[in-house]
């Protein structure tokens, strides 16, 4: 019988030889689960707690703010920048109101090309009640 090491081993040593394609569903999943439980420091270690694993650094604070939590930052819009060229100035103000030349109705009926003029013979007759 195998220790669970050298069973390891020889499926390592097959998996980089062949390829992991080669080895089953079950052989792929021993290899994964022996490494992260045996080979990996830090379980191998032990989990750290919070005191040791932050033993080393310095909490910085701004002015005012507690040192359990991290200081809240703000979000700066910045304004878009917006050039103007002068020389690309395409609009001009409207007329004033009495500058506009007002048209009569059967000028505008005048002006309208014949394909919208109704002929003579053909307009109906309005019935008063």
């Amino acid at each position: 019988m195998l220790t669970a090491q050298q069973t390891y081993d020889r499926l390592k040593n097959h998996a980089d030889t062949y390829g992991y394609c080669t080895l089953s569903e079950q052989e792929r999943f021993f290899l994964k689960k022996f490494k992260a439980m045996h080979l990996n420091p830090l379980v191998r270690e032990g989990a750290k707690t919070t005191g040791e694993a932050l033993k080393d650094k310095k909490q910085r604070t701004w002015t005012g703010a507690s040192p359990s939590g991290s200081p809240k930052r703000r979000r700066v819009t910045r304004r878009a920048r917006v050039s103007f060229d002068p020389s690309l100035k395409t609009w001009t103000p409207p007329a004033a109101p009495e500058a506009v030349q007002a048209m009569e109705g059967h000028e505008v009926v005048a002006s309208l090309p014949s394909l919208y003029q109704r002929p003579e013979g053909k307009r109906k007759a309005r019935v008063l009640r």
